[in-house]
């Protein structure tokens, strides 16, 4: 059966509890639950790989907290149930024969996935940090851009005012 309840639970902490890490984290669980329940649900390893669907998304969060987590619970569902309860883990008979060797292979695949987003991430990084630096050079052209702007309009202030005055000066020795 379907318990629904530790996803849901999960989903609103989510939601509402702790600092964006511990948020990501909750969602994370949630998520790697919801795994876990459609594997033992349908007792088909090709369903486990919901398990890399949800490892991208929690990469996403471009966190290690979550992330680590996350890859902690795939291998103690995987190694630690797949022991322990193989035919409720796999529903492939040669899986169900031999559960240590599977979840060593499907571990081995997570930890290849992971390679993978791992390195999408400094990607990522990389180029958020070459946009931030492109904005900060736009930033510091448009402050002197504004510097220079505003020095030229006191100067013209002070052009204006000088001719004012002179203009006033050249009235009163007029009349």
């Amino acid at each position: 059966a379907l318990d629904l309840s530790p996803i849901v639970v999960l989903a609103v902490l989510g939601l509402k509890v702790g600092s964006r890490s511990m948020r990501s984290v909750y969602v994370s669980l949630g998520l790697l639950y919801s795994s876990a329940d459609l594997a033992h649900l349908v007792h088909n390893t090709a369903m486990h790989f919901h398990f890399f669907v949800v490892l991208g998304f929690i990469a996403l969060y471009q966190d290690w907290r979550p992330y680590l987590i996350a890859i902690g619970f795939v291998l103690v569902h995987h190694l630690g149930l797949g022991m322990l309860y193989p035919k409720e883990v796999f529903g492939d008979p040669q899986a169900i024969a031999h559960p240590v060797r599977w979840a060593l292979i499907h571990t081995v695949f997570v930890a290849a996935a992971s390679v993978a987003q791992v390195a999408m991430w400094k990607f990522v990084e990389e180029a958020q940090a070459e946009v931030a630096e492109a904005h900060r050079g736009v930033s510091a052209d448009a402050e002197i851009r504004m510097s220079a702007q505003l020095a030229a309009e006191r100067q013209q202030r002070k052009v204006t005012e000088g001719a004012a005055t002179a203009l006033a000066a050249h009235r009163e020795l007029q009349a």
